[in-house]
C-alpha cells in the first residue's frame, strides 16, 4: 500500500496505512491490546503474531517502535487478552497465545512493573503436545 492511502473495508470505517514496520517472517495476525506501563497505567499496544518465526511483536503506537519481542512455542496462531483491575484495585494484563502446532496456550505477563517477567511466557494451559506423525 502507498503511505496515507485508504482502503475501503465494506463497513463504515476506513483503514489508513501511514507506515510499515519490519517483522520476522511469517506474520499472520495483528491485534490491539493493553499493557501496564511502569507507572501502573494501561497503555495501548499493537501485537503482531509471526507463526513461522515463533514470535509475537509488541509495537508501541505512540513512540512508533517495537517495544518487545515475545518468544513463543511452535506455531503461535491466535492471541487473546485479559486486562483489568483485581479486587485490591491493582491493574493486571495477560496475553494468551494459542499454539497451533503443539496444541496448548501460553500465558505472557504484560506488566512493565515486573521487568523480570514482562513479555515472558511464564505459564501454560495444557502441556505442549507435538503433532502425531502423518502416514
Amino acid at each position: 500500500t502507498v503511505a496515507g492511502e485508504s482502503i475501503r473495508t465494506g463497513s463504515v470505517e476506513e483503514v489508513v496505512f501511514y507506515d510499515s514496520v519490519p517483522l520476522d517472517f511469517g506474520p499472520s495476525r495483528v491485534e490491539t491490546g493493553q499493557i501496564i506501563g511502569p507507572d501502573g497505567q494501561l497503555e495501548d499496544r499493537v501485537f503482531a503474531v509471526c507463526f513461522d518465526s515463533r514470535k509475537v511483536f509488541s509495537f508501541d503506537p505512540v513512540h512508533l517502535r517495537v517495544e518487545s519481542v515475545i518468544h513463543t512455542g511452535r506455531g503461535p496462531h491466535d492471541i487473546a487478552f485479559d486486562t483489568g483491575v483485581d479486587g485490591d484495585g491493582e491493574p493486571f494484563s495477560l496475553l494468551f497465545v494459542g499454539h497451533f502446532t503443539d496444541s496448548y496456550i501460553g500465558v505472557v505477563d504484560l506488566d512493565m512493573r515486573r521487568p523480570l517477567t514482562f513479555g515472558q511466557m511464564f505459564a501454560s494451559v495444557g502441556a505442549p503436545t507435538p503433532p502425531k506423525e502423518s502416514k
